[in-house]
């Protein structure tokens, strides 16, 4: 269930500090926000990622590598699927 939401990619949002980096306001990082800031964003990412497999799930059946992803193999189904793609964007949210 973990490998659907790609937690890997969450590398990529850490973009999200470059502007407090930027400008050299460092204090930024010493509140909670800002990492709740990007937990949620990751979040929504990951809800992001499940709509798109779900979307692009046949044409990812037929590719060599995505096949094995967990919508397109059989291990999650759709429903279960976009359950946890609608909690991810409420969780967000909060």
């Amino acid at each position: 269930m973990i490998q659907i939401l790609r937690v890997e990619q969450w590398i990529k949002n850490l973009v999200i500090f470059i502007p407090a980096l930027l400008a050299s306001k460092t204090s930024v990082f010493l509140n909670i926000d800002t990492y709740l800031i990007f937990l949620s964003f990751s979040i929504l990412a990951s809800a992001t990622y499940i709509f798109n497999d779900i979307i692009d799930i046949d044409q990812d059946r037929e590719h060599p590598e995505k096949k094995f992803r967990p919508l397109p193999s059989g291990k999650i189904n759709i429903k279960s699927a976009k359950i946890l793609g609608y909690t991810l964007i409420f969780l967000s949210l909060i």
